[in-house]
């Protein structure tokens, strides 16, 4: 496949400037296609789904290339250096994500993923935060943590220390259940807010009902309440993700 060399940098860049300047209704309907297929190939990779992962891969690396032929500008400013320098990090993180990919090791695959969207969230935090699934991720990141423990406990895990990590990552959404989706980027949500709030309060009340039976170390409990915010979570993710007509 000829891949695009750098697509995360063009991503980055992309929406950068769609906040700064006026952007066409085709860029920003590409900066949200891209946000989609990143929650479908997240999805591929979390749930070990090999041919999946690499349609999904393969479809993210195509709306990449259709954002650079859309859209470039150019970084002058004194903090050019500093941005350009986690992007390429994430760029190096997410060339081995894919790699790994088409290789059939999703494992180490959504490691790598996780570290390149953790190097674009502190190269550009104010263009990241603006897609919603961005600005809840560390959330997501700690709870898919914790989902696949839950899968993994004969082998390195134990429930206990399952249930700790799943009140971490319940406070982590404490700290960004406030963050609502922009207005500019999501208009379908705006005009139709239900099904947003529906997923995010099911969500919040999974998580309290996982905190409210903690410390039982019922090992049954401690996967029900698991699976059930697992389910939660990707209801929010899906609204976000491929198929959703009211979002655009």
């Amino acid at each position: 496949m000829n891949f695009l060399r750098y697509p995360l940098r063009t991503l980055v860049l992309t929406v950068t400037a769609l906040l700064m300047l006026h952007c066409t209704d085709e860029q920003q309907a590409l900066g949200l296609q891209a946000e989609q297929q990143y929650v479908n190939l997240l999805h591929a990779v979390h749930f070990q789904q090999p041919k999946a992962s690499v349609a999904a891969v393969r479809d993210f690396d195509l709306t990449i290339r259709q954002l650079r032929q859309q859209w470039y500008r150019p970084m002058t400013t004194d903090a050019v250096d500093r941005v350009l320098y986690h992007i390429d990090m994430a760029e190096c993180a997410y060339e081995d994500a894919r790699n790994s990919i088409e290789d059939g090791d999703l494992v180490l695959a959504a490691v790598q993923l996780d570290r390149a969207v953790y190097e674009l969230s502190v190269g550009d935090p104010a263009s990241f935060n603006e897609l919603y699934v961005a600005s809840i991720y560390d959330f997501v990141a700690s709870w898919l943590a914790v989902d696949y423990m839950i899968s993994h406990t004969d082998e390195l895990f134990d429930w206990e220390e399952i249930e700790d990590c799943g009140l971490d990552a319940r406070e982590v959404w404490q700290d960004v259940k406030h963050i609502q989706p922009s207005a500019q980027f999501y208009p379908g949500i705006k005009s139709d807010p239900l099904p947003f709030r529906a997923a995010h309060d099911r969500l919040t009340k999974e998580l309290q009902a996982f905190r409210r039976d903690a410390g039982e170390r019922s090992p049954a409990q401690v996967k029900i309440r698991v699976e059930r915010v697992s389910e939660a979570l990707w209801d929010l993710l899906f609204l976000f993700g491929p198929d959703e007509e009211f979002r655009i």
